[in-house]
């Protein structure tokens, strides 16, 4: 398994997962997917970044989306993990906590305090805001995202 940026030869496969995504969340974001796309290959900015995941024979088996923002309560800017999703039959498998790995590295080569998460994931029956090892919040990987 290999985490890495999201590349623009990713957009079908990506396309496909994002389409998952909205299933799980009972959405329809089709209006909105080419924009979206576009905004998560745009040169690195704030965000919304994506990385995705590949399995052993690269093909994408799951994806995360974050960006950098402001904070009122402290002058560094924060990490905010806006969406996580697996392919549905690799749940379980490391794939979301690749994932949320790789969010906190990034978060870490910016120096961030925290890293924070969609509450959609309180939704998806994860538990409340824990603190992780490396000292930045983040919601424990459910097992329907994992």
């Amino acid at each position: 398994m290999r985490v890495r940026p999201a590349i623009p030869t990713d957009s079908d496969a990506w396309r496909l997962l994002w389409k998952g995504y909205q299933d799980y969340y009972e959405v329809d974001l089709s209006d909105s997917t080419e924009d979206t796309w576009a905004r998560l290959l745009a040169e690195e900015s704030n965000g919304p970044l994506c990385l995705v995941c590949e399995d052993e024979g690269d093909e994408l088996v799951g994806f995360a989306t974050y960006l950098f923002h402001g904070h009122t309560w402290q002058p560094e800017p924060r990490c905010y993990l806006i969406d996580l999703f697996s392919t549905p039959k690799l749940r379980g498998k490391g794939i979301g906590r690749a994932l949320i790995e790789a969010v906190y590295e990034k978060a870490d080569v910016w120096l961030l305090p925290g890293l924070l998460a969609h509450p959609g994931f309180q939704r998806s029956g994860t538990p409340a805001l824990r603190q992780s090892g490396k000292g930045h919040a983040v919601h424990k990987i459910p097992e329907v995202m994992g």
